[in-house]
């Protein structure tokens, strides 16, 4: 019998960035995702640059063994285009609408979001929230999963979410927080707006932990954010990471999480299989629409 999605998928790793990789690093990195069970990627846009390849990876890659799904978004890094471009926000729908929804492609709003860092030099905290709030409320109109960057301001995310009307989003789980590190203090805010929590190996960190042991089992995800994010310190030992973690040109994998997994696990205290199967659940939920 031919294998499904469903029956062999264990891992899922919920925002990665596959346009980053070569072509030839992406198809050797697909291959073993697909031997480990990591059967499907969320790749984000950070850019319009980025469009065409997350569409193109989606159509070249996915199949029934192995499913990309591809993001469109401006993250806060990235905004020249709006900040040049007055009529960004219809050129970002019309590049929607005709070569995703007329094609029938299956996609999510991502990576959008604010950020506190050095980048509000460049563009300011008040120019970042209305790139983010327009490509929000076109998500929930649309009733598409989003994946949100935040740096810092996790207070003023959280007073920009419940000030807009974004009802399709709360109700239908559809908002993801990219590489949570808030505190624990914001956990209950933002699990009232039915967010998930996507766990990339930079939040295990020990200032993280009692936040990270306080996440609801529920709501959390599992992401590499490769090939940029790694950090050694979640490993035992280089043995941990060298099949999958090329040292030499920085690159990470979204094989990563599956080590993330164990470690979480442990810091919960919580049985690892136990532990990712909750995950994989937690991932289904908001998968639906894309089986």
């Amino acid at each position: 019998m031919e294998k499904t999605l469903n029956s062999i998928s264990n891992y899922i790793d919920s925002h990665c960035h596959l346009q980053d990789y070569s072509e030839e690093e992406l198809e050797k990195i697909l291959n073993k995702c697909g031997e480990k069970n990591l059967n499907i990627l969320y790749t984000n846009a950070t850019s319009n640059e980025d469009f065409d390849k997350n569409i193109n990876i989606y159509k070249k890659y996915s199949n029934n063994n192995i499913k990309i799904i591809p993001g469109i978004g401006y993250h806060p890094w990235y905004l020249d285009n709006p900040n040049d471009n007055e009529n960004w926000f219809n050129d970002f729908k019309n590049y929607i609408e005709q070569n995703l929804i007329s094609n029938k492609i299956k996609f999510f709003i991502g990576e959008i979001g604010i950020d506190g860092g050095k980048i509000k030099k460049k563009f300011p905290l008040n120019f970042q929230i209305d790139i983010f709030t327009k490509q929000l409320l076109y998500a929930n109109d649309n009733n598409l999963l989003v994946h949100i960057h935040c740096v810092y301001e996790w207070d003023k995310l959280y007073k920009v979410l419940s000030n807009i009307k974004i009802e399709n989003l709360v109700k239908n789980n559809k908002i993801l927080l990219h590489s949570f590190q808030g505190k624990v203090k914001h956990i209950e805010k933002f699990n009232k707006l039915n967010c998930y929590f996507s766990i990339s190996s930079g939040c295990f960190i020990e200032k993280n932990f009692e936040m990270l042991k306080n996440l609801p089992n529920d709501k959390i995800l599992f992401e590499s954010d490769s090939p940029s994010m790694f950090n050694k310190l979640v490993y035992n030992s280089e043995d941990d990471y060298k099949d999958f973690y090329n040292e030499e040109k920085k690159l990470n994998s979204p094989e990563s999480i599956i080590f993330l997994c164990k470690k979480l696990a442990e810091l919960k205290g919580i049985n690892e299989e136990e532990f990712r199967k909750i995950i994989y659940e937690n991932s289904l939920k908001i998968l639906e629409e894309y089986n």
